[in-house]
Order: C-alpha cells, then sequence, then structure tokens
C-alpha cells in the first residue's frame, strides 16, 4: 500500500494520497494482510511565523487499520519515502516526520523501510505527521511518494 505525500512550502498544504505502480521495499509482502489508512488525506494549515520559527509545522493524524486476512499473525508496519527530495527546489523528504503510539521520538522519514508498529492480528496504529520548516525554505509546491507496507514475522 503506498501513499503520496506531498508538501507546498509555504502555502501549507500536506496531504496523503493513494499511489501506485512504485515497487515495494525489503518490507511487507505476501498479500496476508488488508490495510486501510484514514484519513487518505491531511491538510496542513499555512505554517505561521512562530511555525516557521518553532521549525515544524503540525499535518496531522492517520490511523492505519491492519486487518490480516485468515488466521492472526504478527507484523511489523513500514514506512519509507521513495525519492530523498521533495521537488524542485531541493527539500529532502527527511524534513517529513513521523511518530507512533509507543514510539520514543519524531523519526526523519526515509528511504529506507523504517518500522512505524508490531503487533499482531487486527489493529489500529496512529501515525502522526509534522514538517520541518525554516525562514529559509523556498516558497512553493513539494511532494514525495511514502509507501507504507506490511510484513509478517
Amino acid at each position: 500500500m503506498y501513499w503520496r505525500i506531498g508538501i507546498a512550502g509555504f502555502l501549507g498544504l500536506l496531504f496523503l494520497i493513494p499511489s501506485r505502480g512504485h515497487s515495494q521495499g525489503t518490507c511487507g509482502g505476501g498479500g496476508r494482510f488488508h490495510l486501510r489508512p484514514a484519513p487518505e488525506v491531511l491538510i496542513a494549515p499555512i505554517p505561521s511565523p512562530a511555525d516557521l520559527d518553532a521549525g515544524q509545522v503540525e499535518a496531522g493524524v492517520m490511523t492505519v487499520t491492519i486487518i490480516p486476512r485468515g488466521t492472526p499473525r504478527d507484523w511489523e508496519l513500514c514506512l519509507r519515502v521513495t525519492e530523498p527530495f521533495m521537488g524542485g527546489a531541493g527539500k529532502p523528504s527527511s524534513d517529513v516526520e513521523y511518530w507512533s503510539a509507543g514510539g520514543s521520538a519524531w523519526q526523519p522519514a526515509s528511504t529506507s523501510d523504517q518500522v512505524v508498529a508490531r503487533g499482531r492480528g487486527r489493529s489500529q496504529v496512529e501515525v502522526r505527521f509534522r514538517v520541518r520548516v525554516d525562514w529559509t525554505d523556498e516558497p512553493g509546491s513539494y511532494s514525495s511518494v511514502m509507501a507504507l507496507t506490511l510484513a509478517s514475522n
């Protein structure tokens, strides 16, 4: 399951929408699970001067429902971006950060699979997103493809 993340610099738009046709990373496969992220679209507010001073803008929370096909089994939910940059101005995709319940700290997105959560059977995982911003960011639209995958373990 893949989701597109986009950020429009000072326009303040961060959204997640379904995206197809990208190769899977090392996490996930087997078709033994169904993922249902909600909402499918996250829209961040326009960064205010206070957000720019703080260095971040909150982008929202996505709840991923994990439904195993067949008998309950252990799983790992992984997240990665497919490109290191979010577009023309060279803003790194790692400026998108995530945090999941039970996590110890915000983590930057990476082009390598990162385990976001582990569990067993049907579960719901909340993943929070934010974007690092500062006064030197070029105004404009940025986007990055984010992949959510699930693996049996």
